[in-house]
């Protein structure tokens, strides 16, 4: 676990769970690999010295056998192989939500201390997410970006301007992750018997004006520069409290990943 406590606001990434998952990959993908090495070299064995006879009624049975041991050796290689590959991407950090966590303890001030802020959530049953805030409030979903350009916010749907002065469908929607990784969260959350969770999204761009350019119509998700996240937080998600310190502590020890 990597923590970063600024005014006492909680601010940690899930880390070495991460890393014991990655390690996890990696033993499960050594077994695979073996396994699917010896049944490999069984198979190859069975079509080098036939242990039927080719004139005999078994040998349509043995055939088969030993084309599907040879066909399970290679799956087994590529599940490996998979299992080395997410192991080895696994992110354990994510950069820009840590200085977003420092930024928004820094605009909590006093009131710092009544939240959790959780970085790189990547577990089973939620997925990856960004990050989270937890507090009297509810939970807060973040979709963060450090991308560069002239963008346009239509309800759901985004468009980027291209470098021909067109305006160009993006090719992610940072309003439908959030939407996704809101409900994945509320589902986890009542699968652990927390029903009716105040649930709140916000997808935020690091860059100011001019190396993002912002238009926002009817928003379905609320978009903001990181300069301007403290005026959405005072203006809606901060703007009463919906549960005690106990029950968003309690959601806290749900969602990270210990």
């Amino acid at each position: 676990m990597v923590n970063s406590t600024v005014e006492s606001m909680l601010n940690v990434a899930p880390s070495r769970a991460i890393t014991r998952r990655a390690r996890d990959y990696l033993q499960i993908a050594a077994i695979a690999i073996s396994l699917g090495i010896f049944i490999g070299f069984l198979a190859i064995a069975m079509f080098v010295v036939p242990f039927v006879n080719e004139n005999s009624s078994a040998f349509g049975a043995y055939d088969i056998i030993r084309s599907g041991l040879f066909l399970l050796a290679g799956v087994l290689g590529v599940v490996g192989l998979g299992l080395i590959v997410r192991a080895m991407t696994l992110k354990t950090e994510n950069s820009l939500a840590r200085i977003v966590g420092d930024s928004l303890a820094l605009q909590l001030g006093s009131r710092a201390p009544q939240f959790k802020f959780i970085r790189n959530i990547n577990k089973r049953g939620v997925g990856y997410v960004d990050a989270v805030l937890i507090g009297p409030p509810g939970v807060l979903v973040f979709r963060i970006t450090d991308i560069e350009g002239e963008f346009l916010n239509e309800k759901g749907k985004w468009l980027k301007r291209a470098r021909s002065g067109r305006l160009e469908t993006m090719r992610f929607n940072p309003t439908q992750d959030v939407i996704d990784d809101m409900k994945t969260i509320k589902d986890y959350l009542e699968m652990r018997e927390f029903k009716e969770v105040p649930m709140f999204g916000v997808v935020v761009f690091m860059k100011d004006t001019p190396q993002v350019k912002l238009d926002r119509k009817d928003a379905v998700i609320p978009v903001t520069h990181l300069s301007g996240l403290q005026q959405y937080l005072r203006d809606g998600f901060l703007a009463k409290d919906r549960i005690d310190v106990k029950r968003a502590t309690a959601i806290f020890d749900v969602l990270f990943d210990w």
